[in-house]
């Protein structure tokens, strides 16, 4: 997929060689460039912001998912302190156990 896009990019570059004049107004720079340049020089641009703000947006969930992993951690020790030690279950037990403590019952 890189080699398309940078196959387009330079097809791009070299059928629009023509300058243009970018004046930054209201600062007093002016530049002749050539078109591509521009075109490519803004889309450039567009893609770090992009990948920028989506980069700040996934981490911003990613610090909630873990600030949430750490509540439920918590939650889930405490309601193991708090839980009473249950009984060993009796489908656990031998044959012969189960037998051994009806004769204790």
């Amino acid at each position: 997929m890189f080699i398309v896009i940078a196959l387009v990019a330079v097809v791009f570059a070299v059928s629009n060689r023509g300058t243009v004049t970018l004046n930054l107004w209201p600062l007093p720079f002016e530049a002749a460039l050539p078109v591509y340049l521009v075109v490519l020089g803004a889309a450039g641009l567009g893609l770090i912001l992009g990948v920028t703000v989506s980069w700040l947006a996934k981490e911003r969930m990613w610090l909630r998912a873990r600030s949430a992993e750490r509540r439920a951690d918590g939650l889930q020790r405490e309601v193991t302190v708090r839980r009473p030690a249950a009984p060993p279950a009796r489908a656990a037990l031998s044959p012969a156990a189960r037998a051994a403590r009806l004769d204790d019952e």
